[in-house]
């Protein structure tokens, strides 16, 4: 959203101090743009640098689990993310600011609403953990990965 707000935000101060520099200067469009851009320059060098964090954070959480990362068993997307450990039989979760690892015993159901996958597991505390992803084949190999690893095996 900050980023959308910064394109409309540069385009607005674009064209205004383009409009009111150019009646003086020859300058005026340059200026303008320049003084235009800079709130977006910031706003995507900050999500840059979030979206690292994230990476950053997910490669962690999911080496202290097990989870061999890039080979189909992890993925994390806006904060939330999901690991399965094939030898350990365990399934990490990150949702909220929480993580959690639950035994595929534990793993009651999963499916797909909208863009966000979701698990019910055996937990009070946390009985349904929603893990964004948007892409339709993301979710749609989760749904087979789980198939696989909790009910045949």
């Amino acid at each position: 959203m900050n980023v959308a707000l910064s394109i409309i935000w540069g385009v607005v101060m674009t064209v205004v101090t383009a409009t009111v520099i150019s009646r003086h200067s020859f300058l005026g469009w340059p200026i303008g743009l320049l003084i235009a851009w800079l709130p977006y320059y910031f706003a995507r060098s900050g999500v840059r640098k979030n979206a690292a964090d994230r990476e950053a954070w997910h490669a962690k959480l999911m080496a202290e689990q097990g989870v061999a990362l890039g080979k189909g068993f992890d993925h994390a997307e806006f904060g939330t993310g999901i690991g399965a450990n094939p030898e350990a039989k365990t399934l990490t979760l990150h949702a909220n600011g929480k993580s959690k690892t639950y035994p595929y015993a534990d793993i009651r159901e999963w499916g797909t609403q909208g863009q966000q996958f979701y698990l019910r597991v055996r937990d009070a505390d946390n009985p349904e953990w929603r893990i964004s992803m948007f892409e339709k084949s993301d979710r749609d190999r989760w749904m087979e990965r789980l198939q696989q690893e909790l009910n045949e095996r």
